[in-house]
């Protein structure tokens, strides 16, 4: 089975080959009114990687990371003078700082603010685990991509029965009627470092298989949706002996003419 990457979603090949990947450019506008009056603004804040990129715009000077829990600093940076940092086009890469960070300095799952030490604030952004890209198949005319797994980290603590992970399939252009199946691979691990994985064929990376799988769930799609949203439960046991451990998942969807599937996507089990 072959499955063709989303080259748009991927970093240069050294940092892919590391691990973990960047916030892909979007078409996404950011209001002067909300980078203004919040002073930073962060791109994609549920789907930045912990070890960056962090997409930052706004103002020249010294800034530090928070955790919004704790209240803690936990990095220091300086944001430096961008051309044109206020405007509106998201795509203006000129508009938007990328900073990198060392391990362990975010966790995943944990609540963060960028700020200047006075009154500038950027909104909460959560960062996760991510590996691997996720990719699309051409069958016929239509296109089929899996977009980046997502989950609310803050949510994945112990004893959370209500936590869940969320994904989504696209399919361009939209089928007069067509069925799929969509599972979830699924792995937890003592440590946040990468999980066992399974190079299939150049960049397509799955979780190994030995790990756990849920569904299938079955998708119908038609005119009346092009993007299809799904969701797993996963409830964590009130076991305070989890806390630290590193949840990761993956979506995989079988369709007419093969497999595609997310990135890898993991966050660490909080108290």
């Amino acid at each position: 089975i072959r499955s063709a990457p989303d080259r748009r979603n991927q970093a240069d090949s050294g940092r892919r080959r590391q691990g973990w990947i960047g916030e892909p450019f979007s078409t996404t506008k950011v209001a002067d009114a909300d980078v203004i009056a919040a002073g930073y603004a962060i791109r994609g804040g549920t789907f930045v990687p912990t070890g960056g990129p962090l997409l930052v715009k706004g103002p020249a000077g010294p800034v530090w990371i928070r955790d919004v829990e704790s209240g803690a600093n936990v990095w220091a940076g300086t944001m430096p003078a961008l051309p044109n940092w206020w405007k509106t086009d998201d795509s203006d890469e000129s508009t938007w700082h990328q900073f990198w960070f060392a391990s362990g300095v975010l966790t995943a799952g944990r609540a963060y603010v960028l700020h200047d030490g006075s009154s500038a604030i950027s909104r909460v952004f959560l960062p996760l685990l991510r590996h691997g890209v996720n990719t699309s198949l051409q069958n016929g005319a239509m296109t089929h991509q899996m977009d980046r797994g997502q989950l609310n980290g803050w949510e994945a603590r112990i004893g959370n029965s209500d936590f869940g992970v969320d994904g989504r399939l696209v399919t361009t252009p939209v089928p007069d009627a067509e069925l799929c199946f969509v599972y979830m691979l699924f792995g937890i691990h003592a440590t946040s470092e990468p999980p066992p994985f399974l190079d299939v064929e150049g960049d397509l990376t799955v979780l190994s298989p030995t790990l756990g799988v849920l569904g299938p769930r079955v998708l119908f799609l038609d005119r009346s949706a092009e993007r299809i949203g799904f969701r797993y439960s996963m409830p964590i046991p009130a076991d305070p002996g989890l806390a630290g451990w590193t949840l990761y998942f993956q979506h995989a969807s079988l369709l007419p003419g093969g497999v595609v599937v997310s990135d890898i996507f993991g966050t660490t089990i909080l108290p």
